[in-house]
Parts: structure tokens; sequence; C-alpha cells
């Protein structure tokens, strides 16, 4: 005989206190305290109101309630969050679809260059606010046959971490004014967003790869699985695609030495899938190397350190034959891009075979689309 598994007839919410030791301190861990399980969002709030929980914390960040784990539909479960006052500042339900409006600029909390503190798993972080949720129009436009967008997509873009190389889709209710100090760089990064990712300097960075691929692009095309094609150029970064490759994936160079596969959906980066970065320095006798492979090794699989004779060959050897040996041995036939989202968080993937099988199975998983396009002229 097998015993069924039988779930609760209403939802057991359990509230949870997140706090740091000391704090605030951005990309520090957030501790985790269970304050017990309530019947509904009016009876948390009545419990924090009558006991003040936050003062037996140095620092507490805020406060989740959301369903216990044995009530959990997988990933998508409805969250409320509170602040640190016991305030309840709003939530979510990814269950819900279909649901999401757009919202206007002067509905958002938040703007363009803001500093927020978030949660980044189980860290606290700061970030800068660089895109708004969607609007009513932009809505209408891609949202499902309803004509609207389901409620992931209402969450701001938060980029963070060394020139915004990291970013978060987060909502209105995750994210809080900066208490924490604010490191320069993500000063830096502020003032960037605010001028629209332009230049910040009057001194010009030297794009020295930018001429170097493109040539070398050209000549080089059949080493490609897709050839490639110059598609966005702005003064410190550039953009190719790949024909007969899904045009949700793209290779973006950046002047700084980033060079980043990249995939976007409605309009929004979604996940950075390969990198092949590069931050060069020249040696005193003339050679040219990878400063992040000989200061930053991944310890487990550490990079070999080349030094090279020229810059030309740096680059191509370090960046440019790997970025064509990734779109041969990923952009197959029976590869597929995989969409994963819980919560604001996105992931993507390009997979195949029985790696597949197994992303199919994730609990996140959101959306699979074709990496290679069929001509359908033929």
């Amino acid at each position: 005989m097998t015993r069924k598994n039988i779930q609760p007839k209403a939802p057991v919410l359990r509230l949870t206190a997140l706090w740091q030791k000391e704090g605030p301190k951005s990309g520090r861990p957030l501790h985790k305290t269970d304050l017990g399980d309530f019947p509904n969002v009016e009876a948390a709030t009545l419990f924090l109101r009558e006991n003040n929980p936050s003062a037996s914390w140095p620092y507490l960040f805020c406060y989740r309630l959301e369903p216990t784990p044995e009530y959990r539909g997988g990933y998508s479960h409805p969250i409320s969050i509170f602040d640190r006052d016991g305030t309840l500042r709003g939530g979510y339900d990814l269950d819900h679809l279909n649901c999401f409006p757009g919202r206007t600029p002067e509905e958002c909390r938040f703007k363009p260059g803001d500093i927020v503190m978030f949660r980044d798993g189980d860290y606290l972080m700061l970030g800068v606010v660089d895109e708004l949720p969607p609007d009513p129009e932009f809505a209408k436009q891609v949202g499902e046959e309803s004509g609207l967008l389901d409620e992931v997509d209402d969450s701001y873009l938060i980029s963070y971490a060394q020139g915004g190389k990291r970013h978060h889709h987060l909502h209105d209710c995750e994210l809080f004014p900066p208490e924490a100090p604010i490191p320069k760089y993500l000063v830096a990064l502020q003032k960037k967003i605010l001028a629209g990712h332009g230049r910040n300097s009057a001194t010009p960075r030297d794009f020295y790869q930018k001429g170097l691929f493109l040539n070398w692009m050209v000549e080089n095309k059949h080493l490609f699985s897709h050839e490639p094609y110059l598609a966005e150029e702005k003064e410190n970064y550039f953009r190719i695609r790949f024909k007969g490759v899904t045009n949700h994936i793209y290779c973006s160079f950046t002047d700084a030495g980033d060079v980043m596969v990249m995939v976007d959906y409605r309009n929004q980066n979604y996940d950075i899938i390969m990198e092949f970065d590069l931050y060069e320095e020249e040696t005193p006798e003339g050679r040219y190397l990878c400063t992040s492979c000989r200061d930053y090794p991944n310890e487990d699989n550490p990079p070999e350190v080349t030094e090279y004779e020229n810059r030309a060959e740096l680059w191509i050897k370090h960046s440019f034959e790997k970025l064509a040996t990734y779109t041969r041995e990923e952009f197959t036939d029976g590869a597929v891009l995989c969409l994963c989202r819980c919560g604001g968080g996105t992931a993507a993937f390009v997979s195949a075979g029985k790696k597949l099988e197994k992303l199919r199975k994730r609990e996140d998983f959101f959306k699979e689309i074709p990496v290679v396009v069929k001509d359908k002229s033929k």
C-alpha cells in the first residue's frame, strides 16, 4: 500500500528573520532565524507589532513570510516581506500568471541610478538600479495572449559587483535604501548608469581589441559554427550575433576587456552563459599577458598563464579563438537555450542530450528556445 503525501488544506506560513551579527556589511552572510508559523499575513503582522523581535539582533535586514517547505509547490510560492520595523513592504506570487499590467516610472519606488540594498542568496549586497519594471505599453506589446506579463516581470534590473558585471531581477519589496558603506566602484557604476552607460571620462579608453576582432572575424568566419556579424556598435562596446542562431544570444565586447556570451529575454539581460574576458598587461620585456589569469585563477582548474609575443596574439589566442571554439561546441542543431527563473533570479544554459533532459526537470525551469534557427524559406 502506497502512502499518499497529503498537503494541508490551508497554507502554513513561516516567518523568518534575516540579520547580521555586525552590520550592515555588504558581501557578508545573512543569518536566518525562524520565528514561528502563522495562518496568514495579518497574524504575522500582529506578532511583529506586539513582540518587536528586531530588538534581539544587532542588525536586522528584513522578515520573510512564506509557505513551509511541506506546503510549497516547488520554487513558485507566495512571499511577503516586512521591514525591520515590522511594516509589510509587499510581496509576490510567482504562481499567478498574466497578472502584471506594467508600471509607470512614477509608480516605482526606486529610480535608475539609485543605490539599493538587497539579498543575494545568503548574502547582503549593494547594487545600482539599472532598469525599471516594464511599463504598461511594453506589457501590451510583449505579453501573452491576454496582453499582460506574468508577475516575475514586475522586477527591477539591479547591477552590482565590480563594473556592474553581475545583475539580479528583484521586486520592489525586496529592495531597501542602502545602510551599508558604499564602495567607490559602486559610485562609479552609478555614474555610468546615470549617464546612460556612456563615457564618464573625458579621455577615451583604448579600444584596441575592437578593430582587431572585427578584421579577424571577417578573415576567420570559417572558425565559427555560424557566421558572426556586427549587430550593434557604441563608443565603449560592440555586440556581435551569429547568422542562424537565435537572437536571444549575442556576444558583447567592452573596452574594459569583457568578452561575454550573453542571453537576453524580453529586452532584459537574462544571464551571461560564457566569458572570455581579458585584462591585459605589458611586461617589462615587452610581452603581453592576462592579469586576470595570473591574479585571480580558478583554484580548482587554474588557467595557464601565457606570455605572448605581441598584443594581437594575446587577444586572438586568449579570447577570439576560444570564442569561435565555443560556438562550434555549443551552437549545434540539437542544442537548446534553457531559461530558468526563481523569484527575481534568472539563469540561462545552452544544453543538449542528457544534460538537457536534466535541466528540464529543474523546478525553476521556465522556457526553452532552439539555439539554431531553421531557415523557413527552404
